[in-house]
């Protein structure tokens, strides 16, 4: 039987792919905001440091903290991706209501996007 191969990867390589900007939203104060695809391990991270309580929060989890950590740069100053609760909350501030409000709406509208992409990918097919 062979041996499973475990490769560990050193922190900073991961912060570099992690910080990869995918999309951008420019929130009601002009500011704009690049987003970034966090993997699950990131995923889970965050739920960690949110604790228990937080994480079962739904509103907390979708309204506030998973919008604010795809935020990789506001006006092309970087954000870490948080690893505590009070980096979550400092993410949460800096992105403030105004931002949330955008990524919300961009959210919303990437998904109405895909959706109906997926209308017209099953039309075809039925074609």
């Amino acid at each position: 039987m062979a041996t499973p191969k475990v490769t560990v990867h050193d922190k900073k390589v991961e912060a570099t792919v992690a910080q990869a900007s995918v999309d951008s939203v420019v929130d009601s104060k002009g500011r704009t905001l690049e987003l970034r695809e966090i993997g699950p391990l990131q995923e889970s991270r965050i739920v960690l440091a949110v604790g228990a309580d937080g994480a079962a929060n739904q509103a907390y989890m979708l309204g506030y903290v998973m919008p604010a950590v795809l935020v990789a740069k506001i006006d092309g100053e970087h954000l870490v991706i948080p690893q505590t609760k009070l980096e979550v909350e400092a993410a949460i501030t800096a992105v403030g209501r105004e931002g949330l409000r955008a990524i919300h709406a961009h959210m919303e509208a990437k998904a109405k996007e895909q959706e109906e992409a997926e209308k017209a990918e099953k039309a075809a097919v039925k074609n």
